[in-house]
C-alpha cells in the first residue's frame, strides 16, 4: 500500500558498460566544444553587425550635416537673388529627407 508506482528512468535502464560511457562522455565533450564554437561565431557576427550599424549611423549623420550645410548655402543664394527654389535645392532637400528617414 505505501509503495511508489512511479520509477525514475535511470532505474529502468541499466548503466552502459564503461567503454560506452567513455564514448558518451567524449561525445558530450565534442558537442560542448561545437556548441561553444557556434556561440563564439554568433557572438562575433553580432559584434560585427553592431559595429557596422554604428558606422552606418555615424556616416549618415555626417552626410546629413553636409547636406544641411549645402541646403543653407542654396537658400542663401536664393534669398540673395530673390528667386524661388532651384531644381538643385529641391533635389538636395529630397535627398536630405530620404537619408534622414533611413
Amino acid at each position: 500500500a505505501g509503495q511508489c508506482l512511479v520509477q525514475s528512468p535511470s532505474a529502468l535502464v541499466p548503466a552502459p558498460p564503461p567503454e560506452e560511457m567513455a564514448a558518451m562522455l567524449e561525445g558530450d565533450v565534442a558537442l560542448d566544444t561545437w556548441l561553444l564554437h557556434q556561440c563564439g561565431e554568433l557572438l562575433g557576427m553580432r559584434q560585427l553587425s553592431a559595429h557596422t550599424l554604428r558606422s552606418d549611423a555615424e556616416r549618415s549623420m555626417l552626410f546629413l550635416r553636409d547636406l544641411h550645410s549645402i541646403l543653407n548655402q542654396l537658400r542663401e543664394q536664393r534669398h540673395a537673388s530673390e528667386t524661388g527654389p532651384t531644381e538643385r535645392e529641391t533635389n538636395v532637400k529630397i535627398l536630405y529627407e530620404k537619408v534622414y528617414r533611413s
